[in-house]
């Protein structure tokens, strides 16, 4: 967010220094580019509220579904992730996740995959193939770990599918609460 707001502030410099070429009308062209950089600061503000306020309502939804649901940071497979766990994951004691899993297609296959564990040992399998045309729905998959003692621990899945003749994929960090 804080280089966001440093790019907010560059045309706006950009316009200064373009003031500062020809001083024969310096005063009124530097009032303006003060007023540019002023009324973007206070779009980005306002920009910055909203998305805060945005964020908050998700997690009071979240907390009132029940279910967490895992967040990829851009599109691209049609695949949405959610997950139920205990709300404790104390180390040294197997725990149990169920990845929940919602595509609009309804054939080919889907591939997930545990592709990175951090702070825990997986115990199941890494990689799970599922043929759409035969699987109920909504997809569940249960995975099996046991939590380590450190401070941050989670996994990266990796749903895949084919769409129009490509594979495409998607990551999804799941967190785990933390040991202590």
């Amino acid at each position: 967010m804080k280089y966001l707001a440093k790019l907010a502030i560059i045309p706006p410099l950009l316009l200064l220094a373009a003031c500062s070429r020809d001083t024969s009308d310096a005063g009124p062209r530097a009032a303006a580019a003060v007023a540019a950089i002023a009324l973007q600061s206070e779009e980005y503000k306002t920009q910055r509220e909203e998305l805060g306020a945005q964020r908050k309502q998700l997690e009071a939804q979240r907390e009132q579904d029940g279910a967490q649901r895992a967040i990829s940071p851009t599109p691209s497979a049609p695949i949405e992730l959610d997950y139920q766990m205990p709300g404790s994951a104390p180390a040294g004691r197997p725990l149990g996740i169920e990845l929940i899993l919602n595509t609009p297609l309804d054939s080919g296959e889907l591939i997930v995959s545990v592709t990175k564990q951090v702070g825990l040992t997986l115990l199941s399998d890494t990689v799970r193939h599922i043929d759409l045309s035969r699987a109920e729905r909504p997809l569940r998959v249960p995975l099996q770990i046991m939590p380590g003692n450190e401070a941050q621990r989670s996994l990266i899945v990796t749903a895949s599918v084919e769409v129009g003749g490509e594979r495409q994929m998607r990551n999804f960090r799941i967190s785990l609460p933390s040991a202590n």
